[in-house]
């Protein structure tokens, strides 16, 4: 929706609650949840220039609070045993490995891609 309406950083942490629903919302609306949507980078103290700590941003406050404590493992896992679906395409298996592919590492090499996609087809169309 943000990307769609092209909503800055100020217009996705005013509307992120709308989006929510159950726990998550509770927690939006309990929590204090800050109006700044990125975080604030620390600066360092330096003559003439007071340091200003880190502060966490909605969005990775939100993270922490409810991705799964260890989501990177779970998706690493997720990828090695994923096998492609006897009724599923090729297309289909193919995008959710490219997208397990990003979760577990946004850097990953083309080769690594390509190993899991090969490991994880029909045996009929290997």
């Amino acid at each position: 929706t943000a990307l769609y309406n092209r909503w800055g950083a100020a217009e996705m942490a005013e509307n992120f609650g709308m989006q929510l629903d159950g726990a998550a919302r509770k927690w939006f609306l309990c929590s204090g949840a800050p109006v700044v949507w990125r975080d604030t980078p620390a600066v360092a103290a330096a003559p003439g220039v007071v340091a200003v700590p880190r502060v966490d941003g909605l969005r990775t406050r939100f993270l922490r609070a409810f991705q799964p404590q260890h989501y990177g493992r779970y998706q690493k896992a997720k990828l090695r045993q994923r096998k492609q679906g006897i009724d599923e395409s090729g297309v289909e298996s193919f995008y959710d490995v490219i997208d397990l592919c990003r979760r577990v590492d946004p850097g990953m090499l083309e080769e690594a891609k390509v190993d899991y996609l090969f490991r994880g087809l029909k045996p009929t169309l290997v």
